[in-house]
């Protein structure tokens, strides 16, 4: 699985495959980890027509899809489908 953004470099960008007992409802799944920006950073995710889920264990986070920003504070956020990107804002 061939991804490439500069900027995943710096959130320690990691794609899992998953266990193939899981292969029929789930695709991949993927993780960022990091201690802290010197910035804030906005990184853009390209739709891929499936829905996602997010487990945050940080700082709150927002989500622009659409011209539409939305503030995640909860723990667990559920994407739907979209044919637009999302782009995710941290804080430093």
């Amino acid at each position: 699985m061939g991804y490439f953004n500069p900027n995943l470099d710096t959130l320690n960008f990691k794609l899992y495959k998953t266990h193939e007992l899981l292969k029929p409802y789930i695709h991949s799944y993927w993780a960022i980890q990091t201690e802290g920006f010197s910035e804030s950073m906005t990184c853009k995710v390209l739709s891929d027509a499936s829905m996602g889920f997010v487990i945050n264990f940080a700082s709150p986070y927002s989500s622009t899809v659409n011209n539409h920003t939305f503030t995640c504070n909860d723990k667990f956020t559920i994407d739907g489908l979209t044919k637009y990107p999302s782009y995710l804002r941290f804080e430093k």
